[in-house]
């Protein structure tokens, strides 16, 4: 359990990925993708935090680069707060900035306060402008994805959402809200732009 806690967090991460002679893996996994999973406040959440306040300002890159056979894959997954909740989080507030440094990500799941939620989320509040330019999976200004069985009840968004591509799932509010989940009292006032890049 976390309680009553405050943290101010500038990151700033890059990653990335390789192909070969053997094949295409990644510079830390191993396989063919490599991964960005961070947050503001907690990356994975199975359990209880409360009355907590982040400020966060990450700035992330990626690179690909290709010999051999093929190209790996580059995807980040990002939260303002927390980056996948499975537990419960209440009267939490996250503010500040994520931004992007290039294009070179292949998937982008993004959310304001949580990226991934499959459980219950209270009385919270993101203020977090975000912006990437390239192609996004799932962009939302609190969360990116709400999957079945997540919850979100009385909190509202707040910060900007820019995504300079036409593909993907982008809202002020949720990117992504599967059947089986439900999203009850919130609301979003974040400012949403889209820009479709030429060719």
């Amino acid at each position: 359990q976390i309680d009553k806690c405050t943290a101010n967090v500038t990151m700033e991460e890059t990653v990335y990925a390789y192909g070969n002679g053997d094949g295409i893996y990644s510079k830390y996994h191993g396989t063919s993708e490599a991964y960005i999973i961070g947050a503001g406040a907690v990356a994975l959440n199975k359990g209880e935090i409360s009355n907590c306040e982040v400020e966060v300002n990450l700035t992330v890159t990626g690179k690909r680069e290709t010999s051999g056979y093929g190209v790996a894959k580059t995807i980040a997954r990002l939260g303002g707060f927390v980056r996948e909740n499975l537990g419960t989080v209440e009267e939490c507030k996250a503010s500040g900035t994520i931004t992007f440094g290039n294009t070179e990500f292949d998937k982008v799941y993004l959310g304001g306060f949580v990226d991934w939620n499959n459980s219950k989320i209270q009385n919270c509040y993101t203020e977090v402008n975000m912006s990437y330019d390239g192609n996004v999976n799932a962009f939302g200004g609190f969360v990116g994805t709400n999957e079945d069985g997540g919850a979100i009840i009385s909190c509202y968004s707040a910060g900007d959402v820019t995504s300079y591509s036409s593909a993907g799932d982008v809202g002020g509010f949720a990117g992504r809200n599967y059947a089986g989940a439900s999203i009850t009292k919130s609301f979003t006032t974040s400012n949403v732009e889209m820009f479709s890049m030429p060719a």
